[in-house]
């Protein structure tokens, strides 16, 4: 540790390291494909348009961005502490966090298993008191972010919460013992401070694909990137190729399904529509979809997934004939067995319903998400859908034909292997860094 570090101060090493942590959060948040998102958040809670107003006008102030940063500490819960002394530290708090987690755990072996420390416990306020005790850290990120201050009050709010918790692991530091920092989501700013924070440490780093990706994505940058399929491969390929980066020196392929691929079948007549929601609902696009299915006499009902993170409430759309909300806790795998066809928004469930034999359409017009976000449509798995291919029900499932499965493969290792050869691969790749 420098003498500047030890009396509070950043480094010049610290110094750079949170100019380039705000450069990241600026490159991939600040794209003109995410440019929407802003908009549709503020539409969906009143407040943060207020806090955007604020920080719209505010961003270029360093005292401003000191108690930004401050509140962050307080409050967020990205901030998490390491007791004891763990070789491997897992770091993502959502739900497909933790199964991308599990994931992984599920192939190691039963030492790694053990030795792998998975997010930690929220930091108390003693902790986070320590982290603003700080304070000469906190204001010199403050002048960093207020120079970097952009448009964007939404990019810049991801600025200051990665920044925050990078201050917090630079006081509160991986444990000496930790030898390999995991995450699953290589963009998230929470991720990318503790990532920030620890390189700094020299600690090695594995990414655990929880999503589908696009060429929009940042490339990779780490010692072992655990990646869903072929596809998700080139995307990163093509990131770097765009990005100027080099990519991950080592990249693995362990596919989120645990179960069999089933090819898409007939469709029955009346069929079952099942409708997922997007977190970003288009409702007029939506309610004027669901209308049209309700009055198809081939459609015997409707059933809607929420997204997971939606709480909006949806009483509208079950005042449209046919429609109705598929039971609390539901399952994907126990949804898509209760419908016979599936119509989606830019989603990964798109895939989660091909593999589990569901003739699947993507529906453009129901989010607020750009056209064909993940190029689902483009690459031909997956078909646009239109209210008139409900008048020919046998040809709902002709798309799906031999051609369609060797463009699906890209997307699902399950079609040509099996789970259990790709998980020696991957639990081999782990051990090898983790102890070397």
């Amino acid at each position: 540790m420098s003498e500047a570090s030890r009396k509070g101060r950043y480094d010049n090493v610290e110094m750079e390291a949170v100019r380039r942590l705000v450069g990241e959060v600026h490159a991939f948040h600040g794209q003109r494909a995410l440019a929407i998102l802003e908009g549709a958040i503020g539409a969906k809670k009143p407040s943060l348009r207020i806090l955007f107003w604020f920080t719209r006008a505010l961003a270029s102030w360093r005292l401003a961005n000191a108690l930004m940063l401050a509140g962050v500490v307080l409050i967020h819960p990205a901030l998490r502490k390491i007791d004891g002394e763990p070789c491997g530290f897992a770091f993502g708090l959502s739900a497909n966090n933790q199964r991308a987690f599990d994931r992984l755990r599920a192939v190691i072996a039963s030492a790694d298993r053990q030795r792998l420390y998975v997010n930690g416990r929220s930091a108390s306020i003693a902790d986070r008191g320590r982290v603003l005790a700080s304070w000469v850290k906190v204001w010199s990120t403050a002048g960093i972010l207020a120079d970097a201050a952009q448009t964007s009050p939404l990019v810049h709010i991801q600025s200051v919460i990665a920044c925050a918790v990078f201050i917090a692991h630079r006081v509160h530091r991986l444990p000496p013992s930790t030898r390999v920092i995991c995450v699953a989501n290589d963009h998230a700013p929470a991720c990318l401070g503790v990532l920030a924070a620890a390189r700094l440490q020299e600690v090695r780093t594995c990414y655990i694909q929880h999503a589908p990706v696009t060429e929009y994505f940042p490339p990779l940058s780490f010692d072992l990137s655990i990646l869903y399929d072929r596809s998700s491969v080139l995307a990163y390929e093509k990131a770097a190729s765009a990005k100027g980066g080099t990519g991950s020196p080592a990249v693995a392929i362990l596919s989120p399904f645990d179960n069999p691929f089933r090819r898409p079948g007939p469709v029955p007549i009346p069929m079952r529509i099942g409708v997922c929601l997007s977190l970003l609902l288009e409702r007029q696009g939506l309610e004027q979809m669901l209308t049209a299915l309700s009055r198809h006499p081939n459609v015997a009902a409707i059933l809607l997934r929420p997204h997971p993170r939606c709480q909006a409430a949806h009483s509208r759309l079950l005042g449209i004939g046919k429609v109705a909300m598929q039971p609390i806790g539901m399952s994907a795998a126990a949804y898509f067995e209760s419908v016979d066809l599936v119509l989606a928004p830019n989603s990964g469930i798109i895939v989660e319903a091909l593999h589990s034999g569901r003739p699947t359409f993507y529906t453009p017009q129901v989010d607020k998400v750009g056209v064909d976000y993940y190029g689902f449509a483009q690459a031909g798995i997956v078909p646009v859908f239109n209210i008139s291919d409900l008048d020919c029900p046998n040809r709902l499932s002709e798309f799906f034909d031999d051609a369609w499965i060797s463009r699906y493969s890209a997307y699902d290792e399950t079609v040509s292997c099996s789970s259990d050869e790709a998980g020696r691969k991957v639990a081999a790749a782990f051990e090898s860094l983790m102890n070397s």
